[in-house]
Order: C-alpha cells, then sequence, then structure tokens
C-alpha cells in the first residue's frame, strides 16, 4: 500500500468518525502489551512513536472519570524473548503503569481473552463496550479486538494508540510498518470494531467531563544527539566536515556569489586562510553538527547544512547555518540535502519538533521554509545583532505530527517518476504536499 493510498484512507475514515457513535458510559479501556520489551532494537523499525503518549492521554481520562482500566501483560514462554517472564522488558512502560486499584491480566498468547479471565470480568460487571490500545497492531491488538467483535462486545479500537514494526514477507518482500497498520486497521474496520482517534475520543468525553486546561502527556525519554554521519540521498549525500577533502570546492563555491553570507554570522572570505579557518572551527563547533553538501552529479562539494540549539531534553532541534553554492540552488540535490536532514531528525534521532529560523528579510529562506512544509510561527523582533545590524528573526517548525504527510510528499516529489528526461518536473513539491495533506 502506497503512502497516497495511507493518506486517503485515513482522510476518508476521518470525515466518517464524525457519526460514530461513543463508547458506552461504562466502556473498558483495554491496554495491551505495553512493555518496556517493544523498545528492544530486535524488532526493527517502528511506526507511531506517539502510541504510548496518545494511551496515557486516554488512561489519563478515564482515570478522571471513573471508567475500569484493565491492562494486559505478555508472558513469552521463549527463553530469548524480550518480553519473557523475570525479565525487565516484561515490566509495564512507566507512561500507563497501572494503579493498585487497576486489574493486570497476563496472557502468554496473542488474545487477551485466552487463558485469562478477562470476558468473565467483563461480563460480570456489565461492560459491553470496549476501547483496545496497545502494541502491536497487527499482532495481540489485532487478534484481541477480533474476538471481542466476536465476542459480542461494541469495540473500538484507537488508530493512533498502537503500534507495529516492519517485516519482511514469505516472499522476501520488505513491508513498511506503516503500510501494516493501515491494511490491519482496513481489516477490522465495520466488522470486528470501530476505528477511531484519539482526539475524536477525548473530544467526545469532554462532552461528558470537560478536560481541564493542562497540556498533552509526554512520553518521557530523550532523542538523540545527532553525532556527524553519512547521510545517503539519490542525487545529494551530506557528509561530516573533512578539510582536507572538502575545503578546495566549498571556497570555490563560496566565492560564486558573495550574497551567500549576506543573512549568516560569518562570511564572505575573500582569503583562502580565512575560510579554512572559518572550515576548521565549523568541524569541531560544540554548538553545531556541521555536514558538507556533496552533488552526486559532479562529486564537488556546493555547501553546508547543520543541525543546532539541539535540545534532546525536550526533543526540539534546528537545521540551520545552510549555504548553496549556485550550482546547488534551486536543484533536487538541494531539496533531497533537506530531506535528509528531516528524516534523520524525526525518524532516526526521535525528536518532536524541528525548528527553521532565518532573518526576517531573508525572503528566499522563508519562502523555502513554507516549500518544504514548515509552518510559520511569526516574528521575534531585535532578536539579535548580526555583523552590528538588527535582526528580527522569522520562526517556523515542523512538529512529528506534521512529519508523515510531508515525508510522503518528498518521497514522491523527489521519485525518478517526478522528472522528465531533461531533470525538469512534472509536479511542484508545494502541489504534491497540497495532495497528500
Amino acid at each position: 500500500m502506497s503512502y497516497e493510498t495511507i493518506d486517503a484512507w485515513v482522510t476518508v475514515h476521518d470525515e466518517v468518525e464524525e457519526s460514530v457513535d461513543a463508547p458506552a458510559a461504562n466502556a473498558a479501556l483495554i491496554i495491551i502489551d505495553v512493555q518496556r520489551g517493544f523498545d528492544d532494537p530486535v524488532w526493527g523499525r517502528r511506526n507511531n512513536r506517539q502510541a504510548e503518549t496518545n494511551m496515557a492521554r486516554l488512561l489519563e481520562a478515564w482515570r478522571r472519570i471513573g471508567r475500569p482500566v484493565i491492562h494486559i501483560k505478555h508472558l513469552s514462554q521463549l527463553p530469548d524473548s524480550p518480553l519473557r517472564e523475570g525479565s525487565e522488558g516484561g515490566q509495564t512502560k512507566d507512561l500507563v503503569r497501572p494503579l493498585k486499584s487497576e486489574a493486570v491480566l497476563t496472557k502468554t498468547v496473542n488474545s487477551a481473552f485466552i487463558g485469562t479471565d478477562l470476558e468473565e470480568r467483563l461480563r460480570r460487571d456489565g461492560i459491553t463496550s470496549l476501547v483496545i490500545t496497545g502494541l502491536t497492531t497487527n499482532h495481540c491488538v489485532e487478534t484481541t479486538t477480533r474476538m471481542a467483535g466476536n465476542l459480542g462486545f461494541d469495540t473500538f479500537l484507537v488508530s493512533d494508540a498502537t503500534a507495529t514494526f516492519d517485516r519482511v514477507g514469505p516472499d522476501g518482500t520488505h513491508h513498511r510498518a506503516e503500510d501494516i497498520q493501515a491494511m490491519t486497521l482496513s481489516n477490522l474496520n465495520g466488522e470486528f470494531a470501530t476505528i477511531i482517534a484519539t482526539d475524536t475520543l477525548l473530544e467526545r468525553l469532554r462532552r461528558e467531563d470537560p478536560i481541564r486546561p493542562v497540556g498533552e502527556i509526554v512520553q518521557r525519554g530523550e532523542a538523540e544527539v545527532p553525532s556527524p554521519r553519512l547521510l545517503a540521498g539519490r542525487t545529494v549525500t551530506l557528509e561530516p566536515v573533512d578539510p582536507d577533502t572538502h575545503f578546495r570546492s566549498l571556497f570555490k563555491a563560496s566565492r560564486a556569489d558573495s550574497t551567500i553570507w549576506d543573512y549568516l554570522p560569518h562570511g564572505p572570505f575573500e582569503q583562502e586562510d580565512e575560510f579554512l579557518s572559518w572550515l576548521l572551527w565549523a568541524k569541531s563547533s560544540p554548538e553545531h553538527i556541521f555536514l558538507t553538501v556533496v552533488d552526486l552529479s559532479t562529486g564537488r562539494a556546493e555547501g553546508m547544512v547543520s543541525y543546532m540549539r539541539v535540545s534532546p531534553a525536550h526533543r526540539r532541534i534546528e537545521i540551520g547555518y545552510i549555504w548553496f553554492g549556485p550550482r546547488l540552488r534551486r536543484t533536487t540535490a538541494a531539496t533531497e540535502a533537506i530531506f535528509l536532514l528531516l528524516s534523520h531528525a524525526f525518524d532516526d534521532l526521535g525528536y518532536r519538533r524541528v525548528e527553521w529560523k532565518c532573518n526576517a528579510l531573508n525572503r528566499p529562506s522563508c519562502a523555502a521554509a513554507g516549500r518544504f512544509g514548515f509552518t510559520y510561527e511569526g516574528i521575534f523582533r531585535q532578536h539579535m545583532v548580526v555583523k552590528g545590524r538588527n535582526r528580527d528573526t522569522a520562526w517556523f517548525a515542523m512538529l512529528d505530527k506534521d512529519w508523515p504527510p510531508a515525508r510522503a510528499a518528498f518521497e514522491k516529489w523527489l521519485s525518478a517518476e517526478n522528472f522528465d528526461g531533461n531533470g525538469k518536473q512534472r509536479q511542484p513539491l508545494s502541489a504534491i504536499r497540497a495532495s497528500v495533506a
């Protein structure tokens, strides 16, 4: 299933949700297998990093209005399983840790109804409606949801409060977690359960019990600090700064147009030794992670980018100090360079927010931020003094929830099918972003 298919499914489903009934007043929240063992890298790449946060939001709401909560734990009988009984991985994640008053049922198979008294408890307490969340979408969550529907429970599965991992099919085909999740939700919807999003469900709960105005719960943990490493694309690579390799090409690119440095705190550099001193500073700067942009069509270093103002605790990072030589500007390689930075920050390092800041007078940079999918957040007036001049700073940002459609747009724009035989784009990135939004 393609990203376009997934996005279409989500769009149609969101429209359908408006007419969906809410769970019954005594609906039980079922939280399945949210255990530390699923953080083990053995599982591979995962989708929906916000799943546990959304579960915690639902759990907080359920507890506040006194609805029943049942926790399910999987205790694997396999000796090498990250979820094996008695192991650290078998423990529930802190974000949804059970209260002493809440039931915790353990199982050794996929379904929460097999080998437990879950059905008996629900029947005894007169519970006819279930809201299911947990890990993983296409295993224990799916099996439990199917059985709940077959047993006659009015079942709701929260689409963004579950997650899964990439899988390899029997024919060797690699299937992305996003595709697996979308197909699983499609299979369950209607026949076995009502698929609903966290925000939609919470909004319906608010009608019964208005939520006080506090921020959403955020899953604990820090993002990874970026390090100088190779990021490879189809038309460009981002390489750790190496003065021995990159100096000549970068100096030539930096001198091809002196306006490169108009809005940057350093430059322009007339002499080689001046530029070399700056390049050595960039390589060792404790406040930046600079990377050299190498155009694969020529093999030459044509510009630089950096991560900066890195805040792992808040999972916030900035892309900045970007300069592209004239041969790199307005090229596929330039766009792919930004895509690689965003993908690494969100998909690999786990950031919630990527910022783009520039001089408010720098119209090309402001326009680029909008083209890439950043949201304009306003201007910090008299924010800095740069080269003896006032700088009002324009702020842009992209959030982790903005990234999936932005990523799909980038990937579609960068695909070979989007360019004709002369390398001219068939569709602009802005048009593609609008179609997948």
